[in-house]
């Protein structure tokens, strides 16, 4: 069967551009969405009723919410935010895909700001992910969202007039602030994108990318069925509707 799922962070609840940024889950047509940043759980509720969707909303420690969209049955789902560290929610998801099939998601949203004590946090925040995904002991996964964090291998584009924008660059750019991406390959997930590119994958700012902050992963059980993975960019609602950019992955999957 085939599986399309995106990551996308729409931005402070996405107030007044709730057009734009249907017309961009529209362009995708993704099977499963993971969203960040969602304020209103009404909004997530309209667009699934209009377009026949199972949805769960995970509430926040803060008002910065996630959440996931499925074209499949969400057999069940729950908001991960023990605090300390979660600072926000990961929503945790298991969804049916077929009668022998089912896959786990993973939305997360980590803390932002790129400098060292914003990276130790995050790492602590991941780390705390997959010791709950180390627990469930299920095999297929897939951990998707808004990592606010820089893959070891990555580069920083210094934007020359953005003067701010470039000593934000030169902290990520460090190595000391890769810890999070690290510890997520480490554990054994596979950053989809990389498996099918080498270009840079930018994702922020959606108008002018300078980093990649936003990731598909999946678990080794999955690797196999992963068809492709790219930024979606070309359209003008994508560029306008969020200050990201969305993250698709294509997988043909065999039942289990």
């Amino acid at each position: 069967m085939n599986l399309k799922v995106a990551t996308y962070n729409i931005l402070d609840g996405g107030s007044g551009r709730e057009e734009s940024l249907s017309r961009v889950l529209d362009q995708i047509g993704a099977d499963v969405f993971l969203l960040q940043e969602i304020y209103d759980p009404g909004w997530l509720e309209t667009y699934a009723q209009r377009k026949g969707l199972d949805f769960f909303f995970a509430k926040s420690n803060t008002k910065r919410n996630t959440g996931i969209l499925s074209r499949f049955e969400i057999e069940k789902a729950c908001s991960f935010r023990p605090f300390p560290p979660i600072l926000k929610s990961a929503v945790m998801a298991k969804v049916k895909l077929g009668d022998k099939t089912t896959c786990n998601f993973i939305g997360v949203h980590l803390v932002p700001y790129p400098n060292l004590i914003s990276e130790t946090w995050r790492t602590w925040e991941i780390k705390t992910v997959l010791r709950r995904v180390m627990k469930l002991n299920e095999k297929k996964w897939i951990l998707a969202g808004d990592f606010n964090a820089i893959a070891p291998n990555d580069r920083v584009f210094h934007r020359p007039s953005s003067l701010w924008r470039r000593a934000l660059g030169n902290l990520q750019a460090s190595h000391r602030s890769r810890s999070t991406i690290r510890n997520v390959l480490e554990f054994g997930f596979v950053d989809c994108f990389r498996t099918h590119s080498t270009a840079d994958g930018f994702t922020f700012p959606s108008e002018g990318p300078e980093r990649r902050l936003d990731y598909l992963f999946v678990s080794p059980a999955l690797v196999k069925g992963l068809r492709s993975c790219l930024v979606f960019g070309e359209s003008i609602d994508a560029r306008r509707a969020s200050d990201h950019l969305p993250v698709v992955a294509e997988f043909e999957l065999a039942p289990s």
